[in-house]
């Protein structure tokens, strides 16, 4: 006969729900569809003559996200319109002027990122590094990298949400 104790156990056991889902520490992000539209303002669309443009966006659980467009323009007028957007007025940080990064400094961006976001937006980071130059302006809430190729119209262009609110 078993003992009262050890069928108190067994009771106490049986009476666990059984876990039927593995808690994810991981949410994947969003991959969405974007138009330019929602990533500029439309004096700088239409001065850069963008309308139409689409790209990708990469939304993360946390409401942070990464657009990532593709196409051709002046690359002295879109630095100049992305030199002139507005920032926030309580920003500890804002560029007024488009600056030259490095390759480094482009890869420590993409070191940060995950994998599905990577995969997602193959067309920006997979180029010929020594085919292009990398810009880079702060315009909080947002941080803009362009990167142009050569001399050509041909824009790769990052706008990146860097905080909430």
């Amino acid at each position: 006969m078993l003992s009262v104790p050890l069928i108190l156990l067994l009771a106490l056991g049986a009476c666990k729900k059984p876990v039927l889902e593995v808690p994810l520490d991981f949410i994947p992000p969003l991959v969405l569809s974007t138009s330019i539209h929602d990533s500029l303002p439309s004096g700088a669309v239409k001065a850069l003559h963008l309308e139409g443009i689409t790209g990708v966006k990469i939304k993360h659980h946390n409401g942070m996200y990464a657009s990532y467009f593709e196409y051709e323009a002046d690359k002295n007028l879109l630095l100049k319109t992305i030199s002139a957007l507005p920032f926030r007025m309580d920003a500890t940080k804002a560029d007024t002027q488009c600056y030259s990064i490095s390759i480094q400094e482009l890869e420590i961006i993409k070191q940060k990122l995950q994998p599905q976001e990577l995969e997602n937006t193959a067309f920006f980071w997979n180029v010929d590094q020594s085919a292009v130059t990398i810009f880079e302006c702060i315009k909080p809430p947002f941080r803009h990298t362009i990167q142009v190729t050569g001399n050509s119209r041909h824009i790769l262009h990052r706008i990146e949400l860097l905080r909430l609110g």
